[in-house]
């Protein structure tokens, strides 16, 4: 083993527990295989077997993370130092993420240099390094190669819990290429607070689960809809309003929350989940909320006004019953608590209801309470604290059948326009009536019926 090579290696588990705040990436499970097998390397007495039993299973737990997506190039252990650096959630990338870089402390950022200079010398260990080692240490010739396939910094893949994603090509050639990853930290800074870092750089769209203890923590959707503004066909008027609102809200502007009510299957809910695609390059991310959980709003408020990054806290099918009281919660949130709104939280609600809360017509007679009135009135007012109100209302035949010939233009179906009409017709007629919703499951039935028949 040449000289330098042996003061590579040996300097590895120095520059790891030198690590002050990128601890994250030292407790990673690979990061501590690896490292192992970096100290099997320096210890003279290793035997080949251990070497050989090492090395194999850093390698496969690469490929279990890495190697089966085809838009993935490049070395395996090089991959996923860049991938932990990225995602990593610390006081430095947080303070990125809120756009705070030009405020830190100087004694931090140089902590955070030297970080990144110590990650820098073990990111130089790759698999082709180790294999040269290990082939003079134990002299076996056929061992596997950590670059299944070869570098293309046009195509560089990160990993995130929701898959393989392409990101900007452009910081992964920087941090490859790079002489000294202590000067990268206006780089990272300028990802971080596009990208977000933790669980919201990995993860687009989450959920809010509640324990047993009745707290609760969010939850990233690993697969979430991917329905964008280009598939949805009618209510471009609508849906304008909407699309409006959440740009406001992404460049920092005043906006409003909003009230999406109207017929079920008018889409709704895909109108919100198709502008988080379309603009979650602006920084924008969903959280979704069950109104069973709204006794947790304080809390969720706490964690996102915490963070850099926009959110859209999205309540899907809102209604009450007469005796719940839950309401009360979200009502405080939207206008009227003593706390204020995060300036990053905007309220995106559908609701088949106009009135959110049911009311009864027993409800309006005379009652024991000497103030019923105010009590109704309370009721009523939930739905006027959303700043706007979008109605959805189901469309007449002639948009109905609009919307499944843009569908069908959409699926390249090959089926006459007449015949579409027609079978269309009756399909409304004997399920679920007209929407949107209709029409997509309709045309579904066609395309699988059409493909079902061509593959006889």
């Amino acid at each position: 083993m040449k000289e330098m090579d042996t003061y590579m290696l040996s300097s590895l588990p120095a520059s790891l527990a030198k690590i002050t705040i990128y601890t994250g990436v030292v407790k990673d499970e690979i990061v501590n295989k690896y490292s192992s097998l970096i100290r099997l390397l320096i210890d003279q007495s290793s035997k080949a077997e251990e070497l050989m039993d090492s090395y194999h299973q850093v390698l496969s737990m690469l490929i279990q993370r890495y190697g089966f997506n085809g838009e993935f190039s490049g070395d395996l252990w090089k991959n996923h130092l860049i991938n932990l650096i990225l995602a990593d959630e610390n006081v430095f990338s947080m303070a990125c993420e809120r756009g705070e870089y030009a405020d830190i402390p100087e004694g931090l950022l140089n902590i955070v240099k030297s970080d990144l200079l110590h990650l820098h010398s073990v990111f130089r260990l790759d698999g082709i390094f180790l294999r040269d080692i290990i082939k003079a240490r134990t002299e076996i010739n056929e061992l596997p190669n950590w670059e299944l396939r070869p570098y293309n910094e046009m195509g560089f893949s990160i990993l995130d819990d929701n898959g393989l994603r392409h990101v900007d090509s452009y910081i992964i050639r920087r941090l490859y290429s790079s002489e000294c990853w202590g000067q990268e930290t206006r780089l990272l800074n300028e990802y971080y607070y596009q990208q977000g870092c933790g669980i919201f750089n990995r993860f687009r769209a989450f959920r809010w689960v509640q324990t047993n203890d009745h707290e609760g923590f969010l939850e990233g959707v690993e697969k979430p809809d991917p329905i964008r503004l280009k598939d949805l066909i009618g209510y471009e008027r609508e849906r304008s309003l909407v699309i409006q609102n959440t740009l406001q809200f992404v460049k920092g502007l005043p906006c409003n929350n909003i009230l999406l009510y109207g017929d079920r299957g008018t889409g709704k809910s895909a109108s919100v989940k198709a502008i988080l695609n379309e603009y979650a390059s602006c920084r924008l991310r969903l959280v979704e909320v069950s109104k069973y959980h709204l006794n947790n709003l304080p809390k969720i408020m706490e964690v996102l006004q915490k963070r850099g990054l926009n959110f859209i806290l999205f309540i899907d099918d809102l209604s009450f019953e007469s005796d719940e009281t839950s309401y009360r919660e979200l009502k405080s949130v939207l206008e009227g608590g003593i706390e204020a709104k995060p300036r990053n939280v905007v309220i995106y609600a559908t609701s088949n209801r106009r009135h959110l809360i049911k009311e009864y017509f027993s409800e309006r007679s005379l009652s024991d309470e000497v103030s019923s009135q105010d009590t109704m009135q309370e009721k009523l007012s939930l739905s006027d604290r959303f700043g706007i109100t979008v109605t959805f209302s189901l469309p007449d035949k002639e948009t109905y059948l609009k919307i499944v010939e843009g569908l069908a233009r959409q699926r390249r179906l090959n089926i006459d326009p007449d015949e579409l009409k027609a079978e269309a017709v009756k399909w409304e007629m004997f399920y679920n009536g007209r929407s949107p919703r209709t029409a997509r499951q309709f045309i579904d039935h066609m395309e699988g019926k059409l493909k079902f028949c061509r593959a006889r």
